[in-house]
């Protein structure tokens, strides 16, 4: 997405006033909030009284690898990504979906991707995360998005529910920036394991994610599994074997997962077939629904 096209759409995200961009920082032409850059990229997190930013997301439990060395922490988590495969698998036609729905929005629509990491689904797609990534256009939380109200098409929301502190809100903000008659692809966990990226709050059901929907004024048009069964089973049959055998060891507990990860990794590729049956809701990892803003 072109810069000046960005910086039309960006707005403060704690007055929702015009920001004046200054290079190096952005200053609030409503309530004077400055925000920095980081990487080049705007830090648009909500500010309080004093200017200090607010703490916007809780810090991610402790892990092994917070025990090296700075230096050593990269090299370890490239290695720990080669001993242990994701566990998780996408059929072909779960995998298109998000590009599906981006060309089914045309490409002079205005979409915005909250939590967007890595990916980069076209041109006219703005991507905002917490944290820096080559395609991150913005910083921003989702409970106060820095987006200018009703200037969007389209939305995704991609595994990202179940890490923010305030569901009702993030899909409240989704409603404020979408168009009317706006569409937005919300993807969630089912049954999965505690990820935290940060934190982990919460799961959903497809009927549970189609109820809150409705409660919050969307209309639902579609929803189906995102992830399916084989994977629900690949991955927490990895972490309970492992913990089985390690005799209530943390340390036990961890080394195993590198065994049984590789154990139950050719378990997810049924999922090519499985979660297209119709029972797969009962049991799947994910499940996802599009669901359209109110017109008026």
């Amino acid at each position: 997405m072109q810069a000046e096209l960005r910086e039309t759409l960006l707005v403060c995200p704690s007055c929702r006033a015009d920001l004046e961009w200054r290079g190096l920082s952005t200053v609030c032409e409503g309530c004077a909030a400055e925000y920095g850059v980081s990487s080049e990229v705007p830090v648009l997190f909500p500010v309080s009284t004093d200017g200090a930013p607010e703490e916007v997301f809780d810090d991610a439990p402790p892990s092994a690898l917070d025990r090296l060395p700075q230096s050593l922490r990269g090299p370890a988590q490239a290695v720990r990504h080669r001993l242990q495969p994701t566990l998780v698998h996408q059929s072909g036609h779960g995998r298109r979906r998000i590009g599906e729905f981006v060309a089914g929005l045309g490409p002079d629509a205005s979409i915005v991707n909250i939590g967007a990491g890595r990916t980069d689904y076209g041109p006219n797609v703005l991507n905002l995360d917490v944290f820096p990534a080559p395609s991150v256009h913005a910083l921003a939380t989702s409970e106060l998005l820095p987006l200018r109200s009703g200037s969007f098409d389209g939305v995704i929301l991609e595994a990202v529910l179940e890490h923010v502190r305030d569901a009702d809100a993030t899909l409240e903000e989704i409603r404020r920036v979408l168009v009317p008659g706006g569409v937005a692809l919300i993807d969630v966990p089912f049954l999965q394991p505690y990820h935290p990226s940060p934190g982990d709050y919460r799961r959903y059901t497809e009927q549970g994610l189609r109820t809150r929907l409705e409660q919050l004024g969307f209309s639902v048009v579609e929803s189906g599994v995102s992830v399916g069964p084989a994977s629900a089973f690949a991955w927490i049959g990895s972490h309970f074997l492992a913990m089985l055998v390690s005799g209530r060891s943390n340390r036990i507990y961890r080394a195993a997962r590198i065994i049984t990860d590789l154990l139950f990794v050719p378990f997810k590729f049924a999922d090519e077939w499985l979660d297209r049956h119709p029972d797969a809701t009962l049991i799947a990892s994910g499940v996802w629904a599009t669901a359209r803003a109110p017109e008026d």
